[in-house]
């Protein structure tokens, strides 16, 4: 089970799927977060899917298995292969619906019915929730909590600034204390560029998290604007419509680290305008294009 999210993760929830697809392993992906759910909507899918919810509500009943959920899912088809999506609420103010109980039944039957399974989780969660005065009502952010929990590898995403950096080091403190200092954290700086840090943005992250937090070993992901932009013009994965974006090879890179005993299907953007769904699709479109005005040319014709 592998984790993404903690803030800015969303599209990176979705590409380290694709890579981790990219192995021929059934990949799940599931959006658990209740404050701000995304993943169908950056994946061009209706957020009224039965996903996460229904299959959280089956498994209060009982009658929660693999074929429930392959039910329930939406198989997306991507560049590196099919990944089930369980859609996240179309509400925020749903979220009592995705209690610890509920979700982490839902996650022990996702154990058997996909090889990885990639979760995106609020940002927002607190270490000490459960000491308040009602224990017995539902909490805020117990669906992040589980998800924590139960994960064998947490990927906690930053922001490459200042701000989000000094809250990162507060909240990276919080969840040692909820998983325990041995547990898989994978720490991932996200829209690395000099704008907001000036020269060596990288040294200057990696000494930070070091000084601060004991943090060694930091992933560095690129901002690449054109790449998003593709990304939610077109409501696809990165990497089916900028195959050759450095954001998108740096997540391949990320989630190698993540899984580096798993062989993968070689990448095939061999050209510089890559060679995805929608490039390909446009080439003959424009070798017929080509041919007209060759025919059409006295030279030519000549």
């Amino acid at each position: 089970l592998i984790i993404g999210g903690a803030g800015v993760g969303g599209s990176i929830a979705i590409q380290l799927a694709l890579e981790l697809a990219r192995t021929g392993r059934r990949c799940a992906l599931i959006d658990a977060d209740t404050v701000a759910p995304s993943l169908a909507l950056l994946l061009g899918l209706g957020d009224d899917a039965p996903g996460i919810a229904a299959a959280c509500r089956r498994a209060e009943l009982g009658g929660l298995d693999a074929a429930e959920l392959s039910r329930v899912a939406v198989a997306v088809e991507t560049s590196a292969g099919t990944v089930d999506l369980l859609a996240g609420l179309n509400r925020p103010s749903r979220w009592p619906e995705l209690s610890a109980d509920r979700l982490s039944t839902t996650l022990g039957v996702c154990r058997e019915w996909a090889e990885e399974t990639v979760i995106d989780v609020s940002a927002a969660f607190d270490a000490y929730e459960e000491v308040s005065d009602d224990l017995s009502g539902p909490r805020r952010h117990a669906a992040t909590t589980a998800v924590l929990r139960e994960a064998d590898v947490i990927v906690a995403v930053t922001a490459a600034d200042p701000l989000s950096i000094s809250r990162f080091l507060r909240d990276h403190a919080e969840l040692r204390g909820l998983v325990g200092p041995t547990a898989r954290v994978a720490v991932v700086a996200n829209q690395v560029r000099p704008g907001p840090l000036g020269i060596d943005a990288r040294g200057q992250i990696r000494r930070a998290l070091e000084r601060f937090a004991g943090i060694t070993d930091v992933t560095f992901l690129p901002h690449d604007q054109r790449a998003a932009d593709a990304a939610l013009l077109h409501a696809r994965p990165m990497a089916d419509v900028t195959p050759r974006s450095a954001l998108v090879a740096a997540v391949r890179r990320l989630a190698e680290h993540l899984e580096p005993a798993r062989p993968r299907t070689p990448v095939t953007a061999d050209s510089r305008r890559g060679s995805s769904r929608a490039v390909r699709w446009l080439r003959p479109a424009r070798a017929v294009r080509a041919a007209s005005r060759r025919g059409s040319d006295p030279e030519w014709a000549s």
